[in-house]
Parts: C-alpha cells; structure tokens; sequence
C-alpha cells in the first residue's frame, strides 16, 4: 500500500505528518487563547510563529520541489493544506522559488545589469550584499502589502498579481492559466481559512494573521540571507552555504545541504548526503557553517567568497 501511494519513498510520510500537525494547530491554539495569562498569549503565538516559518522553510520548500504522492489529486490537496498553513499560495511560492531563485541562484551584478533573481541578497549594481535589516524587515513589509491586496480581492476572484509574479507567469497559455487558476483556488482557501479563525477567536486571528505572518516573512528572509551570504553566485559549486549539524538535519529533513540542493534541486531529501559526497570530490572552495542559517549572524568565522573572485571573475580562477 505505502508503494502503491508514495511518489519516492514511504519516508515522506515523516513531512506529510508534520503538515497534518501544522494544518490543526491554529484551531488547538485558539481554544487556550481566551482564558490565558499575557505571557501565555505571547508562548503561544510563539509557538504559531515558529510552525509557519517552519512550514515554509522545509515542509513547503520540500513541497514545491518533489511532490510526495503518485495522485495529482493527493497532491493538490497537500498544496491547499501548506498554502493554510503557510498563508499563501503554494504555486505562487513554487513559481518564485523554482522559476526564479534557482535559475539565478542570488544572483550579482555582471556588467552594470540587475539581478535577476527577485530575492537576491545583493543591493542594485552595487554588488554588495543589502543590510541585513532592509533585506528581512523592508522585504517582510512590502510582502506583506503585496500578500494583503492578493487576499483582499475577493471581489476579482483574487486574480490580482504584482509585476514579479506576472513575470513568472510568462505569457499567456494553457501553463499560464492553469497557474493563475490554482493561484487563485489557493488564495481563496486561506481566505476562507482566515474567516473561520476570525470566527472562533477575531483577537487571536487578528495577532496570528499580522503579528505571526509578519515574523515569519522575517525570519524566512534571514533564513535565505545567511544561505547565501558570502558564496559565489558565478560558481554552481560554491553558490550557497551548508550546514551539516547532525540534529537540526535530522529536525528539518536535510534542510542544511543548501549547496547540495542549489546544485542538484531535483534531488529528493533523503538523498543529500550522497550530493555532497559528489561536491567534496569536486574540490572546489565553497561555505560550510556550523550554524543554521537562522543563526548565521554568529557565524563570524564565514569566509567571504564573493569578494575574493569578483563578478567577473572567470570559472578557471574559483580554485
């Protein structure tokens, strides 16, 4: 039966579980809310911050790379659920993280050109990386605004898009509709999912959808900050920053092979150990940190590749 229903493997029955977890806790949290102390308000918010930002940096992210189940049905039902627990469209992530983050890989500048990837850590044609401040919190605002008109035009079946997101879209056609279509279901869900908790508990809804979502954008930048921080965007050997801590990989199924996963993003999760074998025979100078990438402001020891080999620096020279 597991073979009949797994894609890959049974092992994806370990994020299937944690996106099960995920999907209740809002509606379990909301029933302690009323009666709690301040500092229990502030645990439990807490607690429902660090469930989406971990939704979106490894359930979601393992989500939009390999689907779990051989039904397209299945699948589509794990995408709404992640799309509740995360807050926002799962195509739309998908779109921007696959079509765009991985094509450039937090691309720089090369001859006075942008770059073009939409999240890159690097500020204009400067070629410097952004502040930490201005990338997490500026970001995490203009997000949130973007995501606020999306979810507030009801009125046009929530077909509203920003200008990276049409350009994701690319033109018009049946991958394009489709695109739009389950963008636009998916949108409608949290909608929906939003009123429900406004219903059960307005107070706690409104801290969860403003206060949770707003931190979880944060924290989710800083997260892709310090994964790119001081690698070599020009190198796809040396494009990103591992961590290879044994218990926060086994806590975020192998989140920490970052560079094996730019290198190789198709690849399943279970299987990033054996990618990095295959990068340490290449011998190439890359960034390893001992420390997650959320934690990566303590990691002072960081090499900083980026400004040993400028942008134009030729692939013969990364030795």
């Amino acid at each position: 039966m597991l073979i009949v229903v797994w894609k890959e493997t049974w092992k994806d029955i370990f994020p299937f579980s944690v996106l099960c977890l995920q999907y209740c806790l809002p509606f379990v949290a909301f029933q302690y809310w009323g009666g709690s102390s301040l500092p229990a308000k502030v645990m439990i918010i807490s607690l429902l911050t660090i469930s989406m930002t971990y939704s979106v940096l490894v359930i979601g992210h393992i989500l939009v790379h390999k689907a779990w189940f051989k039904s397209n049905t299945l699948s589509r039902i794990t995408f709404w659920m992640c799309s509740v627990t995360t807050l926002q469209s799962m195509t739309e992530y998908r779109l921007s993280h696959v079509k765009n983050h991985h094509r450039y890989n937090n691309d720089r500048s090369i001859d006075g050109a942008e770059p073009k990837d939409m999240s890159t850590t690097f500020l204009g044609t400067t070629n410097k990386h952004q502040s930490l401040l201005d990338y997490a919190v500026k970001s995490a605002c203009s997000s949130l605004g973007s995501w606020l008109v999306a979810m507030l035009s009801v009125h046009k079946g929530w077909a509203v898009f920003n200008k990276g997101t049409k350009e994701l879209l690319g033109k018009e056609g049946k991958t394009a509709s489709k695109n739009k279509r389950y963008m636009q279901i998916e949108r409608a869900i949290v909608f929906v999912h939003i009123i429900l908790l406004v219903s059960l508990a307005p107070s706690t809804a409104l801290v969860y959808v403003t206060v949770s979502f707003f931190l979880t954008l944060c924290l989710v930048n800083i997260q892709n900050f310090y994964e790119h921080f001081g690698a070599l965007p020009e190198n796809k050997y040396a494009d990103s920053v591992s961590c290879y801590n044994k218990l926060y990989n086994f806590l975020t199924f192998n989140d920490g092979y970052h560079q094996e996963h730019h290198y190789k993003a198709s690849t399943h999760w279970t299987k990033a150990p054996l990618i990095r074998r295959e990068l340490d025979s290449k011998n190439q100078q890359r960034i390893v940190s001992p420390l997650p990438a959320l934690l990566g402001m303590f990691d002072h020891e960081r090499k900083r590749l980026e400004i040993k080999y400028p942008a134009n620096t030729t692939t013969k020279n990364y030795k």
